[in-house]
């Protein structure tokens, strides 16, 4: 993997990372503080489930994305112009899709009641709904042409773009909330952002590419030969959204809007973890697609097993203080309006220790064009989550779905990893003593740690320390027993590459200067 490409990228992924976390810190409390715990409920609803629309590329893109990286490696330009000739075709149609969905739902009546949306007015929630559709229609394209500069080793650049709509897409409804303006304006200043940045990408991204842009090199045949191996991509990326905005209207309807305020801050700190992890995979995955189209097996299987364990630690490292300080920090975030348990704080960081290899694992899978099968699992992981949540959502409350989730996600992560050490020729006994068995002292670190210190109740500042030197304990144990002597100097090595590499950047954007 390239030092210098894979720096740039996990610079800029970081500052996405930073982006979102500043803008998720900074815009609860606006939120609840400037619309209300009501308003502000209906508008992750509404915002969840039409943001979930992006989801008609069908796995397209991804799967574009990979067959460009493979004729980019092997110098196969002209099959890489077919192929997105091809994908140009098929996202007219999606995009018209996309607009005619938008229609049909903002001009249903019962929309807003099948929803749980009931603070919100109608001409507020009909707007919301058809800005955040626009910007789902503007996804499909735009995702398309990030693939491009993905499959042309520029991942920075695409990244930078990340950053720049990350920051429209958080920010502008954030301001436009601290002005006194309410969701509808906030909804409609990230649509036209959107188009804008948009617009910009597509003139760039074009000037850029080796494979011409246009329509004309491929047959409405050939647009729809891409859909059956890309409905495995579109499968694995729709059940996680649709999992999620299923579990959102379920509480929506039994908990009402303080439930689902409740729930999903609680699930955004857990998520924070899994978005670093994610920003990492993100640069991670063309490299792993390159790899293997020129044949470095080895290479894919020994940087497979360093990533499931750093992930791993780092999602232990961050439950430590989760599990401690995550209610204190929620109170104080929200202006003390939302408050946990430790009961659920318990089960969403079980479910962060869970997720983590099996997220690894899911990236390494779909990058080496397993999609079907990775479809599979989240279908099943999926169903056990959504019929236990059901299940037990009135009885046990947040926590009930909390503990969906984690039986969920057990059943997930268990066929995943036996997946992929199939799909990299890892042998799976193997693999198992080196992540299980191995293991064993940085987990027992972690739950004696938790059980002894959580006893009592400690004030936030005391439960935050508790946490971070818990969190240091497990890392030190973990680098000491579960990563061996080789993975130890290969992580050192990549380390000193990179900064190598920072060096040696800086060093010239000093002279240019």
């Amino acid at each position: 993997m390239t030092s210098v490409r894979v720096l740039s990228g996990l610079t800029l992924s970081s500052a996405i990372l930073v982006i979102t976390l500043a803008g998720q810190l900074i815009a609860v409390p606006v939120f609840l503080s400037r619309w209300g715990v009501g308003v502000y409920g209906d508008w992750l609803v509404l915002t969840g489930v039409f943001s979930s629309l992006s989801l008609l590329n069908l796995g397209v893109q991804t799967y574009v994305g990979n067959s460009l990286i493979e004729s980019f490696v092997r110098d196969e330009y002209d099959a890489g112009r077919r192929t997105l000739h091809a994908a140009f075709r098929l996202y007219g149609v999606l995009c018209l899709a996309a607009l005619v969905i938008v229609a049909a739902f903002t001009a249903t009546p019962w929309t807003r009641r099948s929803l749980g949306v009931s603070h919100m007015s109608a001409g507020e929630a009909t707007v919301v709904m058809v800005a955040y559709g626009l910007v789902a229609a503007y996804a499909l394209v735009g995702g398309l042409i990030m693939s491009v500069l993905r499959a042309v080793g520029r991942v920075p650049r695409q990244l930078g773009y990340g950053v720049v709509e990350r920051s429209l897409f958080i920010g502008g409804p954030v301001i436009v909330a601290l002005a006194g303006g309410g969701p509808a304006v906030a909804a409609m200043v990230v649509a036209v952002s959107m188009v804008g940045v948009g617009g910009v990408a597509w003139l760039e991204v074009r000037a850029l590419s080796p494979f011409a842009f246009g329509v004309r090199d491929a047959s409405w045949r050939d647009a729809v030969r891409l859909l059956p191996p890309s409905f495995g991509f579109f499968g694995a990326a729709a059940v996680g959204p649709i999992t999620a905005s299923a579990i959102t209207v379920l509480i929506s309807r039994t908990l009402g809007a303080t439930g689902v305020v409740t729930y999903s801050t609680a699930l955004m700190i857990v998520n924070l973890v899994r978005q670093a992890i994610s920003q990492v995979l993100v640069v991670i995955w063309p490299e792993v697609t390159a790899s293997a189209a020129a044949g470095r097996d080895a290479t894919v299987r020994r940087w497979r097993r360093l990533t499931i364990k750093v992930a791993t630690v780092m999602s232990i490292g961050a439950a430590s203080i989760i599990y401690f300080a995550g209610d204190g920090i929620i109170a104080v975030w929200t202006r003390r309006i939302v408050h946990t348990d430790p009961m659920l704080l318990g089960l969403l960081v079980t479910f962060l220790v869970l997720q983590s290899p099996a997220h690894v694992d899911a990236i390494y899978a779909l990058a080496l064009n397993r999609q079907l099968r990775v479809f599979g699992i989240y279908v099943a992981g999926a169903a056990v989550t959504l019929a236990t949540a059901l299940a037990l959502v009135r009885p046990l409350g947040l926590s009930g779905v909390a503990v969906g989730l984690v039986l969920g996600q057990v059943v997930s992560t268990a066929m995943l990893f036996v997946l992929t050490c199939r799909a990299t020729a890892d042998p799976v006994p193997a693999v198992t003593r080196a992540f299980i068995v191995v293991a064993v002292p940085s987990v027992a670190t972690f739950v004696v740690g938790a059980a002894a210190l959580g006893a009592e109740p400690m004030a936030p500042a005391t439960a935050f320390v508790v946490g971070a030197v818990l969190s240091l304990v497990v890392v030190s144990v973990a680098w000491s027993t579960w990563l061996h002597r080789d993975e130890r100097r290969l992580l050192q090595a990549a380390v000193t590459d990179a900064w190598t590499a920072s060096a040696v950047m800086l060093r010239g954007k000093a002279m240019s200067v």
